[in-house]
């Protein structure tokens, strides 16, 4: 695996020269917001399913002009934990206590916008048991990320239950 691809063939490098418009267009935001270019091809390869790697996001922004604005990199790095944001050591906690399908069900949600219908049509499951169950593991993950990011303290009653 590498850099969260799999690659089939060992010998052959995981390459992508043509950059999609779209994924350009999210490199050049992701770059003025400040995030890193490891935040960077991560954001881009779980938006558009694609394998990029930080060097190639570095050598893309590169090719396109595109420059770092404000601090140094050494300040830059620690901007994204200063501003709120997540880091990369902070995700890893996030996915060990949510765990892989908890993840998921906030990724479909939260950022691809899906419904809980939607989320049991991608999984092949389509009664309404299902839907309140993805609803309330949903609600389950929010109060966890809650808790980790501190908008919420722990108490006996701190995961809602959707009642049947």
């Amino acid at each position: 695996m590498i850099g969260g691809c799999q690659n089939e063939n060992k010998d052959k490098k995981v390459e992508q020269t043509n950059w999609a418009p779209e994924h350009s267009e999210l490199l050049r935001e992701l770059v003025a917001r400040g995030l890193s270019y490891a935040e960077i091809a991560n954001a881009i390869n779980a938006k558009f399913r694609t394998c990029y790697s930080r060097n190639a996001a570095i050598g893309r922004a590169k090719r396109m002009g595109i420059t770092e604005s404000g601090p140094g990199e050494a300040a830059a790095a620690s901007a994204p934990a200063a501003a709120g944001q997540d880091t990369g050591a902070q995700s890893v906690r996030i996915q060990s206590v949510l765990g892989a399908d908890g993840s998921a069900l906030v990724h479909e949600v939260l950022i691809l916008g899906m419904t809980m219908e939607q989320v049991g049509l991608r999984r092949g499951l389509r009664s309404q048991r299902w839907k309140d169950y993805f609803a309330r593991r949903f609600c389950e993950c929010l109060d966890r990320l809650a808790l980790i990011y501190g908008f919420s303290t722990a108490s006996a009653g701190a995961v809602r239950t959707v009642p049947r």
